[in-house]
């Protein structure tokens, strides 16, 4: 799961990617350990950041806030244009 947080407005997006409470740095937000799946994990984690980023900015762009549930939608739903 992970929470996209914009202008004190948070929403929570389930993201399918889980690992084990003992390898996970809550602190940091990273999978630990040097293991395949921690690899794994935390480059997920990046690209998943990145595409908020981008998201984000392209809403801002269009002229759209860029709020929370903006992001969310365009992240569950690509193609599809956010109503305003």
């Amino acid at each position: 799961m992970a929470r996209i947080s914009v202008n004190g407005i948070a929403k929570e997006i389930y993201t399918q990617c889980r690992t084990a409470v003992d390898k996970w740095d809550p602190a940091k937000g990273r999978a630990t350990g040097r293991d395949r799946l921690s690899y794994e994990v935390n480059a997920y984690i990046d690209d998943f950041r990145a595409k908020v980023i981008e998201i984000y900015r392209t809403l801002q762009a269009e002229g759209f806030e860029g709020n929370a549930i903006e992001i969310k939608e365009r992240l569950k739903s690509p193609g599809k244009q956010v109503r305003m």
